[in-house]
């Protein structure tokens, strides 16, 4: 067999290599991580105190929260101020989640800097393990979230990348097996996040889950309700005066291009005008939209290829995602994985779920390096493995090679007619 047919078929994608080599993986990730942190000035202040990187917006936040001061996080002066010891002056972070998510942040807010980053990604990763698991149907759902290097990016940056993997996988696992109340619920938990979840009402309301429309929306004024509750309603009323400033944010270029994965971000980094880069991302955001609504219509199609237009679209739809948000891609992969147990690979399958892993982690280096946006090109090459299996029918490979994975339960499938 030429290694074109091995390319082909994934052959190549078998558990005595796949298995060795996330397991290698993930220890390198540890190494790297310990070298980072005790490295002077590359993610923490020179005495561990606190880190260097996005997660010192979440700690200070949650610390002032703790302290009886839910607002001063989004007052950008004040919590400019809060960050100098740690960044000096010149350096800061700004804080522009919804008080939802400070509550969610409320238990760092009394633990040290450093201790605070590494209890928030080993408690996202493990649940992030969790939902995968449930996906995989095997443990191995947690080697996949702890080992793709779409986490160690997250983690470099102190993100929370892996905490919405975490939600969007337990909501759609839950809505794989007709769980509509707890899969609303999961939603709801991504309330802090709106950007990745704004294609969700189309495509429930598209795939008929109105049970779900409603537990969603029922949680996340619950949480809302939570949040005014425990912080206070100022806390909300401050996030709402910044949104100004927050706006302003990628049109003053105050967060730079390369870190974006956005079509209207790419657009900029290749020199086109701002009224070109935010009209190529308004006609991408409503095709993403329309191809959404399409396939979760379709009873035909397999529930797995939904999740990945979903979540892909997702990414494409907002202009505002950046390289770090990628890790929600590990949700479709587990799917697919599940699902090629099942059922085997469709054609180039592996090799484009590859290519997509290895662009993602690529485009913030390669964008900054050399203006290549790389991020709108792994979506749009992920979006390729569900387009080729609806366009072509099922598609589905010869290749029976051993799996590293189990699979979701089969009442899924009732979910694809």
């Amino acid at each position: 067999m030429s290694w074109i047919q091995h390319a082909r078929r994934g052959t190549w994608a078998t558990r005595d290599r796949v298995l060795p080599a996330a397991i290698m993986a993930l220890v390198t990730y540890c190494f790297l991580l310990v070298f980072l942190f005790l490295a002077p000035g590359k993610l923490s202040t020179p005495d561990l105190s606190a880190t260097t990187n996005d997660f010192l917006s979440f700690w200070v936040a949650a610390k002032s929260a703790v302290q009886g001061d839910p607002v001063t996080p989004y007052v950008i002066k004040d919590f400019a101020f809060l960050q100098q010891e740690s960044l000096g002056e010149g350096r800061f972070y700004s804080f522009f989640y919804p008080p939802v998510f400070l509550l969610y942040l409320l238990p760092l807010g009394v633990l040290s800097g450093v201790a605070a980053y590494f209890a928030f990604q080993i408690v996202t990763i493990i649940a992030t393990g969790a939902s995968l698991s449930a996906i995989l149907g095997s443990r191995y759902g947690f080697l996949l979230a702890a080992a793709l290097p779409l986490t160690m990016t997250n983690a470099v940056y102190g993100q929370n990348g892996m905490l919405s993997a975490a939600f969007l996988g337990a909501a759609l696992a839950a809505l794989a097996v007709r769980r509509e109340i707890l899969a609303g619920f999961f939603i709801a938990l991504l309330i802090y996040k709106p950007q990745l979840g704004i294609l969700i009402p189309f495509a429930l309301i598209a795939g008929g889950h109105w049970r779900i429309f409603a537990s969603a929306s029922v949680c996340a004024l619950l949480l809302i309700g939570l949040s005014v509750l425990v912080l206070g309603g100022d806390a909300w009323l401050a996030f709402w005066e910044q949104r100004e400033f927050a706006s302003g944010v990628v049109a003053e270029g105050l967060v730079d291009l390369h870190k974006f994965i956005s079509i209207s971000a790419g657009a900029g980094m290749l020199g086109a005008p701002t009224w070109l880069a935010y009209g190529l991302q308004a006609i991408v955001s409503l095709s993403v939209l329309a191809l959404v609504v399409w396939t979760w219509n379709r009873r035909s199609v397999d529930f797995a290829d939904k999740v990945a237009v979903l979540t892909a679209g997702s990414l494409l739809a907002t202009p505002f995602a950046l390289c770090y948000d990628f890790a929600i891609l590990c949700v479709p992969i587990a799917f697919f994985m599940a699902r090629r147990k099942r059922q085997g690979a469709a054609d180039w399958e592996d090799g484009l779920m590859f290519l997509t892993v290895l662009l993602a982690t690529i485009s913030r280096v390669v964008g900054e390096m050399y203006s290549i946006p790389l991020g709108p090109l792994a979506c749009l090459v992920f979006l390729a493995i569900p387009l080729r299996r609806i366009v072509l029918g099922s598609g589905v490979g010869k290749n029976q090679s051993p799996s590293i994975t189990g699979g979701i339960s089969s009442r899924s499938r009732s979910l694809n007619g």
